[in-house]
């Protein structure tokens, strides 16, 4: 679950990061609730949806944020980026991948490694970008003295 909250925070604040570039540097707003709307706006489904909207805009949660995003949002304007043909090609690969990872365990004698299982099928649901944020968040902690 705290991967998850790090994998959230980061893509938020990628998402605030890209907001600051559209305004300053291309002078538009981007069709997104504001992240201020996370903070200040006292309704709790609202904060909700500008919570899922950058997320998925970022692309922090993968197929399952834009599914997420595409139940969600649907008719509420904002960011209606909907599950599409390219999503759907994605799809189809991450279960092709997801059937070769569960291929290789069964392969393997019922005996899951990290290389040829545990990460395949990691990547398969949607969890490359957490991977991600899980590697930076180890690799800054490496500096850091031992409690």
């Amino acid at each position: 679950m705290g991967g998850v909250a790090v994998a959230a925070g980061g893509g938020l604040a990628l998402s605030a990061l890209a907001n600051q570039y559209y305004q300053q540097v291309l002078h538009k707003e981007r069709n997104l609730r504001p992240i201020s709307d996370i903070v200040n706006n006292p309704d709790a489904r609202e904060k909700g949806l500008a919570v899922l909207e950058n997320l998925n805009r970022v692309g922090t949660f993968g197929l399952f944020g834009e599914l997420a995003n595409t139940v969600m949002n649907v008719g509420k304007g904002g960011d209606n980026r909907e599950l599409s043909i390219d999503g759907r090609v994605i799809a189809v690969q991450s279960l092709l991948s997801m059937f070769d990872a569960v291929n290789s365990f069964i392969a393997q004698g019922f005996n899951a490694d990290y290389t040829h299982v545990i990460r395949p099928a990691f990547n398969a649901l949607g969890g490359t970008s957490l991977l991600q944020y899980m590697q930076i968040a180890n690799n800054a902690q490496d500096g850091l003295p031992p409690n």
